[in-house]
């Protein structure tokens, strides 16, 4: 019988989605290693020309010496190799570019524009591996993870969550497009300048459309604070820690335009168990409590289905689960026992 909560890929799509996104990820690996090559120059001093290599738009680094035979050699090598840099890259961002009209063919576009352009910028500023998205957008990295589509009421959502790992120092280090990354506010400045904070939330955003960002933090709150002059304030939230100390999954999603975006989410058993735990929680509003407990139901029917690698039986997953969801491990261990007995039962008697 059909499911009705997912759709596997069909081969045309796996194929198109296998191929974006390992142009995807060569591009941004062409990119990373581009902009880690920096610069370099002559800089004058006292009469004298001093080779230099330079970091960033701050222009910190260092020198290498007078200018010489061996330094000119130097320039001229590493200007080489920086063209031929850029030449790649330039080369994978036309096949981006082309890849994008197959995704929006195959309609494998899913992540809304605005949350893939906040995370984007994240991973600029420099700051992507120190974050986590969490919450319904964590749906479209389990779609590719698992090579299926979630029907629509499952996965649509008009806010994006943010979970700042506090265990790490935030440190905003890059540039997108000649601005300067420093900050959440500055990041969803670059996203979209309609974005506003009100005094009463601080850690949410939303823009002139309606769609907010929140920026959380595990809780407590450990003292650490917010970039300078920022306006965004990350917040601590009840049982979000559960949620910090998961094991992290990354998958490329697209977005709208057909363009990538790389996303970190959480294990998508603890997903399933943290869904389950919020949507029992007795001031939990009803309606929010059965979108959490219909998105838990869908991702543990990925998993059943098609990620048997993520079993929630696998040995060393029992250990990983905090102990606030410890009873809903049990709850849904013994129900996992229970179907498979049963399924071996109907084999048995089937004689297979």
């Amino acid at each position: 019988m059909k499911n009705s909560v997912l759709t596997p890929f069909t081969n045309s799509q796996t194929r198109i989605y296998q191929d974006a996104a390992q142009v995807a990820e060569a591009h941004a690996a062409a990119a990373l290693a581009h902009e880690g090559m920096g610069w370099m120059t002559w800089k004058a001093s006292a009469g004298r020309d001093y080779l230099f290599h330079g970091f960033g738009r701050e222009g910190k680094g260092k020198g290498l010496g007078v200018r010489s035979v061996e330094n000119e050699a130097r320039l001229a090598e590493f200007s080489e190799q920086k063209e031929a840099n850029w030449q790649r890259l330039q080369t994978l961002r036309a096949e981006l570019l082309r890849y994008s009209k197959y995704i929006k063919a195959e309609r494998l576009n899913r992540m809304p524009l605005m949350a893939g352009k906040v995370i984007n910028l994240l991973d600029k500023a420099g700051v992507g591996s120190e974050v986590r998205v969490i919450g319904t957008n964590s749906l479209y990295a389990y779609e590719a993870l698992g090579s299926v589509l979630f029907a629509p009421d499952v996965r649509e959502t008009r806010d994006l969550d943010i979970l700042w790992d506090a265990r790490r120092k935030l440190e905003f280090t890059g540039d997108a497009e000649g601005a300067r990354l420093h900050g959440f506010s500055a990041i969803l400045r670059k996203a979209d300048k309609t974005f506003t904070v009100s005094e009463e939330r601080r850690f949410t955003a939303t823009n002139a459309s309606g769609y907010a960002v929140d920026f959380l933090m595990p809780e407590p709150d450990d003292g650490r604070k917010a970039a300078p002059r920022d306006t965004v304030r990350p917040m601590g939230l009840v049982g979000q820690a559960m949620l910090n100390e998961a094991a992290v999954v990354s998958r490329t999603v697209f977005l709208d335009n057909g363009m990538p975006c790389f996303l970190r989410v959480v294990d998508p058993r603890i997903f399933v168990l943290h869904k389950l735990w919020v949507a029992r929680k007795s001031n939990r509003n009803p309606g929010k409590a059965r979108r959490d407990l219909a998105q838990a139901a869908a991702v543990r029917n990925l998993i059943e289905e098609h990620l048997p690698m993520f079993a929630f039986d696998a040995e060393d997953f029992a250990a990983q689960v905090p102990a606030a969801l410890q009873p809903i491990f049990d709850e849904i261990s013994l129900s996992t026992s229970a179907r498979r007995g049963a399924h071996d039962m109907a084999l048995e008697a089937s004689g297979l």
